[in-house]
């Protein structure tokens, strides 16, 4: 099969997983890879593209300031709100705005305080004290600091080698847990696979969940309990396929016979030898 049909068939062709559970490892890890390239590439260009907004809304909105000793104070000591899509970004030095207000408040946008920066990416808080960014202490300006991001910039593109890493490797921890919650749907389903092919099946059952997945991310949707029906969602698709391909002894004999794996009977050559003999006999010469 080639990498688009097994693509295409790892989306509701449910008997056609028999097919795809067959195939050996190396084609099927090389199917994963392709895959993962293109949604890293995909997910890494949305992230440069929003980094790249994200500076470019700092350079034209953030105002004079000094930062010194851990503090960073504007000039004017104004606070700075700036919105771009689900993306939020705040320069407060004032204490109108605390940073666990912004926390609490937002899922996505930059926080920048009088005592640290903190960076939100889909409800998760990245906080850096201004006390570490700057440990010589020495004054730094707005001009300073955009010359620190346009030498920043050019490396946001790195997000998609980052990415396709740490996406590989929480993918097969995903596919591996899953085959192993595979192989007790296999038990009580009562499917005779064993453990390589059910690595195959759990491997293009994440297929369409990491397509759903990618297109979340990169439309920015927040679903409720996405955890949940990520697992759930992939549970569903292998306990599906267990139960279309589950064989029956009917089907067993079938698919036997067509391969030359079942022996006649012995009845059954008994009968055809006999046939043959009286077949063969003449018929009595009258004198």
């Amino acid at each position: 099969m080639s990498l688009v049909e097994q693509f295409v068939t790892s989306f509701g062709n449910f008997k056609g997983y028999r097919k795809l559970a067959t195939l050996g490892f190396g084609k099927s890890f090389v199917f994963l890879l392709v895959f993962l390239i293109v949604v890293s590439v995909i997910c890494g260009l949305k992230f440069a593209a929003t980094i790249n907004q994200v500076i470019d809304a700092i350079v034209v909105n953030i105002p004079d300031f000094v930062l010194a000793r851990g503090t960073l104070t504007l000039i004017p000591n104004i606070p700075v709100r700036y919105e771009l899509g689900s993306q939020v970004l705040i320069i407060d030095t004032t204490g109108d705005t605390t940073a666990e207000e912004f926390v609490a408040s937002y899922r996505d946008g930059l926080f920048i305080g009088p005592y640290q920066l903190i960076l939100m990416s889909q409800g998760r808080a990245q906080m850096l004290p201004w006390s570490e960014l700057n440990p010589t202490q020495a004054p730094v300006t707005r001009d300073d600091f955009i010359e620190m991001l346009d030498v920043v910039k050019p490396w946001r593109f790195l997000a998609i080698p980052v990415y396709f890493v740490v996406k590989l490797i929480v993918k097969l921890l995903h596919i591996l847990i899953l085959s192993i919650a595979a192989l007790v749907l296999n038990s009580i389903i009562g499917s005779q696979y064993d453990y390589p092919k059910l690595w195959n099946i759990s491997l293009y059952a994440m297929v369409p969940i990491t397509l759903l997945e990618t297109v979340k991310t990169v439309a920015d949707l927040p679903v409720p309990f996405w955890k949940g029906l990520y697992w759930l969602g992939a549970l569903g698709i292998v306990a599906v396929v267990l139960i279309k391909l589950k064989k029956t002894p009917t089907e067993d004999a079938a698919q036997a016979g067509e391969a030359g794996l079942v022996e006649p009977t012995a009845g059954g050559s008994a009968g055809g030898s006999g046939s043959a003999g009286a077949g063969s006999s003449q018929p009595p010469v009258v004198l």
